[in-house]
């Protein structure tokens, strides 16, 4: 994959995260999104399919969680759901 230098600097709040999750996400550690988290977390907050190979530890997981998060906390939950 080829990733341009100014994906290197982008931020978390580039990529339409919940305040909450940025913060949660910066309290632990994760500074910057990583190249992988840049192109993927836009495709699935859009709800598009997405297939993914790189390299264990380049942010596949948190690229397709964090949307996932995002998505139950902005549901309202209705009694017994």
């Amino acid at each position: 994959m080829f990733v341009r230098s100014s994906f290197l600097r982008m931020k978390w709040k580039k990529l339409n995260l919940n305040p909450d999750l940025i913060e949660t996400l910066k309290n632990q550690g994760f500074k910057v999104p990583t190249p992988v988290q840049i192109k993927c977390i836009p495709e699935f907050l859009s709800r598009k399919d997405v297939i993914v190979e790189a390299p264990t530890g380049s942010g596949k997981t948190l690229s397709y969680v964090l949307p996932i998060l995002q998505s139950l906390s902005s549901k309202t939950l209705k009694k017994h759901e």
